[in-house]
């Protein structure tokens, strides 16, 4: 079996450290959020990412993140590819006649708060201006 290979996706728009809120996390059905705010030229601004058609997900802390858990996802939506873990929810998905139809396993770490992991359909960026 070879090795997991990391495919980076896309970038949050500002770096990690500016980030002026805690990172909220939100399960809803199978949409999960990880949203924060930060500023940008004194405007407060919401960003966050959506993974959509959630099966799965973990959070490690900084504590507990391992070199493989920052390198090629630092700040940067990744998707894993030859993921034992993926494979792992599609058997138990096929198991239990569960189609859950294209799944991809992502990865995103941010500084200070984590590595993000989710099993899911899709993912987006959002971002809007706070009033």
């Amino acid at each position: 079996m070879l090795a997991p290979v990391k495919l980076a996706l896309g970038e949050i728009p500002v770096p990690s450290t500016d980030i002026t809120s805690e990172v909220v996390l939100q399960l809803v059905g199978v949409t999960l959020s990880l949203s924060f705010e930060f500023e940008e030229g004194g405007v407060r601004k919401r960003s966050g990412l959506l993974f959509d058609g959630v099966r799965a997900h973990a959070h490690r802390t900084e504590g507990v993140s391992t070199a493989w858990h920052v390198e090629d996802v630092f700040e940067t939506v990744t998707e894993v590819l030859g993921s034992p873990w993926l494979e792992e929810v599609e058997s138990l998905a096929s198991e239990r006649d569960h189609g859950y139809g294209e799944l991809h396993p992502y990865m995103i770490y941010l500084d200070s708060v984590g590595c993000y992991e989710a099993i899911a359909g899709s993912w987006s960026l959002t971002l809007v201006t706070v009033a």
